[in-house]
């Protein structure tokens, strides 16, 4: 009995794209310098990092995970692996998905803060009372802003959802869930 799958269409073209640009005879063609120069990049900027965090012992790492203020998430991935690629790909797949998915929050946000005057008159007023016009807001001030925590999370409208499709593993032979 073959197995069913359910891909959104997104998915479907997402994993026919990636087998014809890795497994095709145009393949050599696809150009990869400016994905290498962005990759090389991205590289310089958190391998510095991650040799910090490679540089704590286990017992320094645990130390810093009771501490709320100075654990990252850097330091989770240096406690669970020691391998440096397997942080680096973590740290790079976070960077990339968080990329698009505080645009699109911060894009909705602002959306909904044009749309609802009110709204954005309460969320300014509370910033001006604690952070005024001179200075940048603290990690301290940000937390202690109420409204605007409310504010940013609150989705008045459900996401739509997006249509699926199913489809039998013979369909897809290219795609593995």
């Amino acid at each position: 009995m073959a197995q069913i799958y359910s891909l959104t269409p997104i998915q479907l073209l997402g994993c026919e794209v990636i087998y014809l640009t890795y497994n095709s005879p145009i393949e050599p063609l696809v150009p990869r310098r400016k994905y290498n120069r962005g990759i090389k990049v991205l590289e310089e900027f958190i391998v510095p990092f991650i040799h910090k965090a490679l540089s704590l012992d286990p017992a320094e790492l645990e130390k810093i995970s009771k501490s709320e203020r100075s654990f990252t998430f850097l330091h989770a991935l240096a406690a669970y692996t020691r391998d440096p690629k397997v942080i680096r790909d973590q740290i790079i797949a976070v960077l990339l998905a968080g990329r698009d998915t505080t645009a699109a929050t911060l894009s909705w946000t602002f959306h909904e803060l044009a749309h609802h005057p009110g709204v954005y008159s309460k969320l300014r007023q509370e910033i001006l009372s604690i952070v005024g016009t001179d200075r940048t807001p603290s990690y301290d001030d940000l937390k202690s802003m109420k409204y605007l925590s409310h504010t940013s999370t609150r989705r008045s409208d459900s996401t739509l959802p997006s249509p699926s499709t199913s489809a039998s593993r013979s369909q897809i032979p290219h795609c593995h869930p």
